[in-house]
């Protein structure tokens, strides 16, 4: 009779065990659901998309440019200041930088260009800007095709740093009026982080996130400068939707 006694004891513990295991599951199931929301993703998913494009459309200027790159080893050995680019058309409208995105003084009747002791340079050109000009004496006189060589000319889309502003600005005393312009939906919303290649914070557009159904997406951006000199520097932008 004990022994029958204690299989049923046994029973009934099992019996409860199963009921507990089952609750955990359910709750488990139930948490997932609740604050993962598998199925609110893609609407989050659709929104970034459409942050990702505005703000490129809204903050990006147009730029063309043509790499160079000239024989370091003949300037060095000459202890050149400048250079002389023969056989380019005249530097009207445009800026030039070097391999580290810095803006470099040329001449623009002249076809004189600073030289930084850098192998490669770039001719930007971009609707209302224009490089520093400067008297630049004594260069050497550079050959196309023998003393230096350029690539082929590209055009594409950089972010600029005063579109940027403008669109902080905005965020923080018009999100609303934003939202409407970059046809983000009334019920989601968003922040934009842009840091610098050193991985430092430099433009904030951020809200107090969700405790759930974030979607983000960050990829390195060009970013071009115009408040101390051009300057075309790289970083990375991250967005968040929700």
């Amino acid at each position: 009779m004990e022994i029958i006694k204690n299989m049923n004891n046994k029973r009934g513990v099992s019996g409860i065990e199963l009921i507990v295991s089952f609750v955990i599951f359910i709750a488990f199931l139930a948490f997932i659901f609740s604050y993962m929301s598998p199925l609110s993703m893609p609407a989050s998913r659709s929104v970034l998309t459409t942050l990702e494009s505005a703000v490129s459309d809204n903050a990006t200027v147009e730029i063309e440019t043509t790499p160079f790159a000239v024989n370091e080893t003949m300037l060095e050995l000459k202890n050149a200041s400048c250079f002389e680019l023969s056989g380019e058309n005249p530097l009207i409208d445009v800026f030039i930088t070097d391999n580290s995105g810095k803006e470099i003084a040329f001449q623009s009747n002249t076809g004189n260009v600073e030289y930084t002791h850098e192998k490669f340079y770039y001719i930007n050109k971009a609707a209302g800007m224009s490089g520093k000009q400067a008297t630049l004496e004594g260069c050497v006189p550079l050959t196309i095709n023998k003393d230096y060589s350029t690539s082929i000319i590209r055009t594409e889309k950089i972010y600029y740093n005063q579109s940027l502003a403008e669109l902080e600005n905005a965020y923080k005393n018009n999100y609303a009026s934003l939202k409407a312009n970059l046809k983000i939906p009334a019920n989601s919303d968003f922040s934009i982080i842009i840091f610098d290649s050193n991985q430092k914070e430099i433009i904030s557009m951020t809200k107090p996130l969700p405790q759930m159904n974030i979607i983000s997406k960050e990829f390195p951006i060009e970013i071009l400068s115009d408040g101390n000199g051009i300057m075309i520097t790289k970083g990375f932008m991250r967005l968040l939707a929700w």
